[in-house]
């Protein structure tokens, strides 16, 4: 069985804040926002690199449904500012035999401002929505984003050893814009590029102390040598040139507090060679 929910509608809305501008035709959304990685909205059109985009259409209405389900196509493409394409999708729905009817209240629409996007340009998003089985209902929005730079602070100081990139990264996101982590996750600190360990018959010997404070002071997480049981025998070279430092942001950690983490990587060969890397991370719901 085959019929279309509600009547006819056609507009236009351009919010002032992010530059977010859409149309519509036969299709009728109650409301259109831009959402970040941590949905919350966005007040202006600017997000540092590696950022989530999200669209989030509220409440649609006037859609085609067949057999409980609502065939949509979403194409997505994002330029920068001399018109070259960064990314495009051609339809995001390609590989869904339609959505039941209940999930049509909360459409959310992801883009993740990561290579070949880079900080420092502008971009051009561009959303097209339609009903598979009814070519007159369509949805068409568009804003130009400033791409900024990652605002995860990772203060370093070193003796000996280099790193060409230290970054915040999740399990399911990647790395993190923020330095925010959901409570009761795990997140890593990423060291990219790690050289200068001391070479014994082939293999290097590192270790890394793990410590998490309060905002008092107080230990929440501590752990005095995070490689302990893997680099006894060491590792080759090119394995240490990519440490990750995983931290789970659950219990004793709060959500809404901020915590002091001190990463010290060293070379069990020549104490005079470490790297030390400090940043403050915020739990969120």
């Amino acid at each position: 069985m085959i019929f279309t929910s509600c009547n006819f509608s056609k507009g236009s809305y351009k919010d002032l804040g992010t530059g977010l501008s859409y149309t519509y035709n036969g299709f009728s959304p109650d409301k259109i926002i831009l959402l970040d990685g941590y949905n919350e909205p966005l007040r202006n059109n600017k997000l540092p690199e590696v950022s989530l985009l999200q669209l989030l259409v509220k409440n649609i209405n006037n859609y085609t449904i067949e057999n409980g389900r609502v065939y949509l196509g979403c194409r997505i493409l994002v330029t920068d500012s001399e018109g070259k394409e960064a990314l495009s999708i051609e339809d995001l729905y390609e590989k869904i035999d339609g959505i039941p009817v209940e999930e049509m209240d909360n459409l959310v629409f992801q883009v993740r401002l990561a290579n070949p996007i880079v900080s420092g340009k502008t971009y051009h998003v561009s959303y097209h929505l339609y009903d598979k089985k009814n070519e007159k209902n369509r949805l068409n929005a568009s804003v130009d984003i400033e791409v900024t730079p990652n605002e995860v602070d990772v203060k370093q100081t070193s003796e000996g050893l280099t790193v060409d990139k230290v970054f915040l990264a999740s399990e399911r996101e990647g790395e993190l814009p923020k330095a925010k982590v959901k409570k009761g996750t795990n997140a890593a600190f990423v060291f990219g590029g790690l050289k200068g360990f001391t070479e014994e018959n082939g293999k290097v010997f590192l270790g890394c102390k793990l410590v998490v404070t309060g905002e008092n002071g107080e230990v929440m997480l501590m752990n005095e040598d995070l490689f302990e049981n893997i680099s006894t025998e060491g590792i080759a070279p090119e394995e240490s040139q990519r440490i990750t430092a995983i931290v789970n942001y659950g219990s004793p950690m709060e959500s809404g507090n901020t915590y002091h983490v001190n990463i010290l990587i060293f070379d069990k060969k020549n104490s005079a060679l470490w790297l030390m890397a400090d940043a403050d991370v915020e739990v969120v719901k």
